[in-house]
This record gives C-alpha cells, structure tokens and sequence, in this order.
C-alpha cells in the first residue's frame, strides 16, 4: 500500500497537480480506503477520465495548432486572439481584452507592447478620459485579421480531423449548453437569435 502511495504522490507531481485541496482529497481517499486496488487508486486520478484534464489538453493542442498555422503572419496563437477581440468584439481597453482573454494586467500589456512594434495596433488616449488608453487595430492589423481567418479555420479543422461531421456538431451542442448555462452573453444571445429564426420558419 505503501508503494502504490509514493507511486500516486510521484505522479501527481509529474502532471503538475500542485491543488491542495486535490492533495488533501487524495490522501484522505488513501488513508480511509484500505483494500483498494491499484486501478481503483488509478482511477481516482487517471487523466484520461478527467474532464479537466481532456479540455485543457485540447486547448493547448488548438492553441499549438493555430501557432503552427499563424506562423506565416508572424505572429501567435495568444496575439491573434487579442486581435480577434479587438476586431470582432470591439474592445478597446487593454483590461477589458485581458479580462476575456483571462490574461492577467501585466501579461496583456506586454503582448499589447509586441502588437504595437508589429504595427498591428495602436494605442491612442481615450476620447473621453485622456488618462487612459484606446486601442484600435491598424490597417495592417486588420490586413492581418483577414488573412488569419482561413489559417485559424484550417488549424480548427486539422484539430478536429478524427471527428465526423455528426459528432462535431454534438460537441459545438454541448459546449454551448455548457458556457449558456454558465451566463455566457454572447452564447445565451446567439441562441437566442436561432430560436427566434426557427419560430419565423415555422
């Protein structure tokens, strides 16, 4: 029992499992469980099973796709979101794209410093509070959005390439279920505009 302790203290410490709440669960589940197997110990924190661990997994391997797409435009996954947020959601103040990027305020700063020396945004003060700062894209930062459109979309299939076209769209379901429930604006609104257009068909 011993062994398979340390075996289960060493893995956590491979895969980067640092929660103490994770730890202090695991190690009650050791003490209290006495005639557990070792596939009963494994499954308590097998990744495979986690469903945390599959969606952060995908994440990085989408964000490591768009990377290897983007590169052609020089730049990367994280700027071309920053871009995209800019464009597409109208954000011009550097918290609000960190904040939906969940990028801390130092972080997007210097990422915003890159876009700027790239010449794909600018930075101007506010209208209203000259103390504070607009971001707008430039024409060569929506040049680059356009071109980044096909490449993020050829990342987003070559990602999803073992799927069929039934089992993509079940996902597309089940994530939109997900972040609606969760009070996802943009998601609860665009269900909103496919129901109203279904009833208009109906």
């Amino acid at each position: 029992m011993r062994f398979l302790t340390n075996w289960l203290e060493n893995f956590l410490s491979s895969i980067a499992l640092k929660c103490e709440p994770a730890q202090n669960y695991l190690h009650s589940q050791l003490m209290t469980e006495q005639i557990m197997t070792k596939q009963d110990l494994i499954k308590l924190i097998n990744p495979a099973d986690s469903l945390g661990f599959l969606m952060g997994q995908s994440n990085l391997l989408k964000d490591k796709l768009l990377d290897k797409h983007l590169e052609a435009l020089d730049i990367t996954a994280a700027q071309a979101k920053v871009l995209f947020n800019i464009s597409y959601f109208g954000q011009s103040r550097a918290c609000d794209i960190g904040k939906h990027l969940g990028v801390d305020g130092s972080a997007i700063t210097r990422m915003l410093d890159r876009l700027v020396k790239k010449e794909l945004i600018s930075r101007e003060a506010a209208p209203e509070d000259r103390r504070a700062l607009q971001i707008e894209l430039t024409e060569k930062g929506q040049n680059v959005i356009q071109q980044a459109l096909p490449l993020a979309r050829a990342a987003l299939e070559e990602l999803t390439q073992p799927l069929s076209a039934a089992e993509i769209k079940q996902l597309k379901t089940l994530l939109r279920k997900i972040l609606s429930a969760s009070g996802c604006s943009l998601i609860t609104e665009n269900l909103m505009t496919e129901v109203n257009q279904d009833e208009n068909h109906a």
